[in-house]
């Protein structure tokens, strides 16, 4: 995402998390997708997270996990949206992992679902490496989400 701040342009690396309303006064943590820690609170269940900004004509607020420093902005959804959690990943050198949002449970790599690089994928929930795209679900036996994941090239 490009800002001006103080007349100097920069790049901020952000991802954007697009929403659902779930109900009246429903609410869910929102856990970092990279390091576990809850970083928000929600209003709405999540159905996408794409490592990019994606345009739209809400007024985006940035949001950073005190663990990790990610950066999201939050937005509503503006189409009908399968179930399920569309992610797309941008593979980097270093192994990465991708968090439950939701979380579950004390220990953080119950709900870590996925590590990842340019050239490895593994799944927690198979514990197996597989290859993407891939359609898997939460490491929690008690969360019900199905994640679709798919990467950038």
């Amino acid at each position: 995402m490009q800002v001006t701040i103080h007349g100097q342009t920069k790049y901020i690396p952000v991802s954007t998390v697009t929403l659902v309303r779930a109900g009246e006064n429903e609410t869910y943590p929102f856990h970092c997708i990279n390091c576990g820690n809850t970083s928000n609170i929600i209003g709405g269940k999540v159905v996408k997270i794409y490592p990019i900004f994606e345009p739209s004509d809400q007024i985006p607020v940035l949001s950073t996990c005190k663990a990790c420093k990610t950066k999201y902005v939050f937005q509503d959804s503006t189409e009908v949206i399968s179930d399920g959690v569309k992610v797309l990943l941008y593979p980097k050198d270093q192994l990465q992992s991708f968090f439950c949002y939701l979380g579950g449970g004390e220990v953080k790599s119950i709900n870590k679902i996925l590590e990842y690089n340019k050239i490895h994928s593994y799944s927690f929930y198979a514990n197996a490496e597989v290859h993407l795209p891939l359609i898997t679900k939460c490491t929690n036996r008690d969360c019900d989400l199905i994640y679709q994941f798919n990467q950038l090239s």
